[in-house]
């Protein structure tokens, strides 16, 4: 479980940055209102990803 939970953390991770990053390209060929959807759910994605490492962090600690 607790390998699953750090491979789910790193996937999230790495979804909202691509997502963050290909928000650029996007606004370029589809225009503004794509690209701010695409970042709106980035940055949803990487404050899931921060609360995941920070509730990780306190459960390890209070073990």
């Amino acid at each position: 479980m607790k390998n699953l939970s750090n491979f789910t953390r790193i996937a999230i991770g790495v979804i909202a940055l691509l997502l963050l990053i290909g928000s650029f390209p996007v606004r370029y060929y589809y225009g503004q209102q794509y690209c701010d959807l695409i970042r709106a759910i980035g940055f949803v994605l990487l404050f899931i990803y921060l609360g995941m490492k920070i509730w990780a962090a306190k459960n390890k600690n209070s073990m």
